[in-house]
């Protein structure tokens, strides 16, 4: 199983803006602006799957992603941000003045920061940066679940995400750190009680604490 953690790289310089209020500041104004366009997304995690949405309110933009179990909240709000900025460029946008809005202050803040330590953020800065060459890119956060109606359309389509069939092999990103830690205890814990249940005469352990 690969791993989403990769070795620190550095990166100052980011041809995007990273709009975070402060702790007791109003949410984010969202402006409309001539020649822009403002994308909403948000990413899900169900007991069955994990998804990721986007949407700039117009039926032929909506997009939901499934991406399997082991993925995190976290990476599903950034893939959510980076498949709206694929889409763009899949679209040819040019001379736009984009805004992608989020309610995750993690992924936001991930992607405005110096050190990127996963290949998921990495990976999003990589298309958004592309998008960047030819638009003005700037991301913002809102609080979720506050009846903005981008917000609740982008909430909408990551939970229909988790529940498409899943396309490509299961592993649609590196496991996180903290996740891989969790499946291979849990393999372990699994072969640990399958070994001793073949024992003769010794109880399977499945109260063993891990």
């Amino acid at each position: 199983m690969r791993s989403d953690r990769i070795g620190r790289d550095i990166i100052f310089h980011k041809p995007y803006r990273v709009i975070v209020p402060k702790e007791g500041e109003e949410d984010c104004h969202i402006p409309i602006q001539q020649n822009g366009t403002t994308w909403y997304t948000d990413g899900s995690k169900t007991e069955q799957s994990t998804g990721a949405g986007a949407t700039n309110r117009d039926p032929d933009c909506e997009i939901s992603i499934n991406l399997g179990n082991y993925a995190t909240v976290f990476q599903t709000e950034i893939t959510a941000i980076s498949a709206c900025a694929q889409e763009m460029t899949r679209r040819s946008y040019t001379n736009k003045r984009i805004q992608i809005i989020s309610d995750s202050q993690a992924a936001l803040k991930a992607l405005g920061s110096v050190e990127i330590h996963s290949q998921v953020v990495k990976d999003c800065m990589d298309s958004l940066t592309k998008l960047a060459e030819h638009n003005s890119i700037t991301l913002k956060w809102i609080r979720g679940h506050q009846g903005h109606v981008g917000n609740e359309r982008a909430d909408f389509l990551a939970k229909k995400g988790a529940e498409v069939p899943l396309i490509g092999p299961e592993l649609t990103c590196g496991l996180a750190y903290r996740r891989a830690r969790r499946v291979m205890k849990d393999l372990l814990r699994e072969k640990h009680i399958s070994h001793w249940a073949k024992v003769p005469g010794v109880e399977t352990l499945a109260d063993v604490h891990w």
